[in-house]
């Protein structure tokens, strides 16, 4: 049986009658099984071939340990925000237009630190490569 979500769905797929039949209790079209999830090892039943963990508790507490790994593989600055911030005169680099001070960061007026060669492109976390910009400025530019 299909039943639509919205109005403007004629067919099902795949995906949908799998849920419809795991909530009718039978088998699906996509295989339920047994998994051992990755984050505490509890054993889970998969609705999705590719499924790792048995919550977006132990999904969030992976992708979190992943991402405190890679934090950990940066070098540490050796330079303080507001150093750079008063050796440039609170000037954004890219537009030339003076960054304020009184906002937040994340304000688009907000005074960033800009790496002039993206990290992601080989430049380094050092003083040389980096410069105050605006934060609108800064996102526009990315890592060109």
């Amino acid at each position: 049986m299909f039943i639509a979500k919205n109005r403007n769905r004629v067919y099902c797929y795949d995906k949908f009658c799998a849920q419809v039949a795991h909530v009718a209790g039978q088998s699906s079209k996509m295989g339920d099984h047994e998994v051992k999830c990755d984050d505490c090892g509890a054993t889970f039943t998969a609705q999705h071939p590719s499924a790792r963990w048995c919550s977006k508790l132990c999904a969030n507490r992976h992708w979190g340990r992943v991402r405190a790994r890679q934090r950990r593989k940066r070098t540490e600055a050796n330079y303080y925000d507001l150093e750079v911030f008063q050796r440039d005169g609170w000037r954004c680099h890219i537009c030339g237009e003076l960054t304020d001070w009184t906002v937040p960061r994340t304000h688009p007026d907000g005074a960033t630190i800009d790496h002039i060669v993206a990290i992601t492109k080989g430049g380094a976390d050092d003083l040389e490569n980096v410069a105050t910009a605006h934060h609108h400025c800064n996102i526009a530019k990315g890592n060109r």
